[in-house]
């Protein structure tokens, strides 16, 4: 089985997040398929919209931390893991094509950042927002620290990255981070009414509407996405992270 589903209707494109049984946490594989269905996607004209969503009890748990610390280098995979989901969201960000996130369960690190580089979000009445990267001793990635601060503001930016206060789903909606917020039930729903919405839109009207939105932050965006690959790979390597890593491993069992 596939780790993503790529499903397609005429101008809707679902990509499904399926590693339920591992909270849909982002590995090499996962990664790569984001890549290349981002890639793919982007690239045809006939695609207006992509819809983001995921199997299991999580929309996303984040990096998955089992693959970092077993890999032979950890921070060489991190490095690779954070450079190919980055490659996905870049590409998305400077596509033509409108993101639609449709979440339930959690969303926390890179999951996260999945939320924050789409264009629109239903979250499901009982989601959370987490950052989860200073538990296992990692600093942000997937665009979080560039877009938060420009979604929400300094100060919740640092009460949500630093302080580690989580989000719950009418929180989210208050600060921006998501559109609408609906019963679990209804979110799949909501969220491809939406799709249907811009689907509907006069594709040059489309293309131009997004590309002016992102004309303030997209051009800064891809060397701060470096930044953030090459500081998070450089923090895997910290006694810190090694020891929250295998403590958080250890809790999991």
């Amino acid at each position: 089985m596939s780790v993503l589903l790529v499903e397609r209707d005429g101008p809707i494109a679902r990509l499904t997040l399926n590693r339920p049984a591992a909270g849909n946490a982002l590995d090499l594989e996962l990664a790569r398929a984001l890549r290349d269905s981002a890639k793919t996607l982007s690239a045809d004209d006939t695609c207006a919209v992509i819809l983001i969503d995921a199997r299991g009890a999580l929309f996303c748990g984040g990096g998955d931390v089992a693959a970092m610390s077993a890999a032979e280098s950890p921070a060489d995979y991190v490095r690779e893991l954070a450079g190919t989901v980055h490659e996905a969201l870049l590409t998305l960000a400077a596509s033509d094509t409108v993101v639609i996130s449709a979440v339930h369960g959690a969303a926390a690190g890179g999951g996260f950042g999945i939320v924050l580089n789409s264009d629109y979000v239903v979250a499901a009445e009982t989601a959370t927002f987490v950052s989860a990267y200073s538990k296992v001793g990692l600093s942000p990635d997937c665009g979080s620290s560039y877009l938060l601060p420009r979604v929400v503001g300094s100060t919740r930016a640092t009460e949500f990255a630093i302080v580690g206060r989580p989000l719950d789903a009418a929180t989210a909606r208050d600060w921006g981070v998501v559109n609408a917020v609906e019963p679990t039930e209804q979110v799949g729903a909501t969220a491809m009414r939406a799709a249907d919405r811009v689907a509907g839109m006069p594709p040059a009207a489309r293309a131009a509407s997004k590309r002016l939105l992102a004309a303030s932050w997209l051009p800064g965006y891809r060397e701060h996405l470096d930044d953030e690959r090459d500081t998070i790979a450089q923090l895997t390597d910290t006694a810190d992270s090694e020891r929250l890593r295998a403590a958080f491993l250890s809790h999991g069992k």
